[in-house]
């Protein structure tokens, strides 16, 4: 979840240095850890610490050296998004609107 969540959001913002991501997107960061974390959860019953979020961030600080892209779709972002399209088949709500939004804004699906 940790690459997926930072490898879209710094595409998304075009930003390299998670100092700068953290500035301008620490809410949006919370807002997908949430949807993704809580999508995991319904789907496969995984339970996570609350701290998830900043565990997250803290991952992300200490690889931020790390050149970052959208890559190996089917690993990383394919799951939440199978898990969204698996959804809208069954003509339920797409439980990661926002991670779907984003994909598709990057012209990744």
């Amino acid at each position: 979840m940790d690459c997926t969540i930072f490898s879209e959001l710094k595409c998304m913002y075009s930003i390299l240095k998670w100092t700068l991501l953290k500035l301008c997107a620490a809410s949006r960061v919370s807002s997908l850890i949430a949807e993704l974390a809580s999508a995991a959860v319904a789907e496969k019953g995984i339970v996570f610490e609350e701290s998830v979020e900043d565990r997250l961030c803290a991952y992300s600080r200490a690889v931020a050296h790390f050149p970052t892209a959208v890559k190996e779709f089917k690993w990383r972002n394919g799951w939440f998004y199978s898990l969204s399209e698996k959804m809208i088949l069954q003509g339920k709500p797409d439980p990661c609107p926002l991670h779907t939004a984003w994909l598709r804004e990057l012209k990744i699906v």
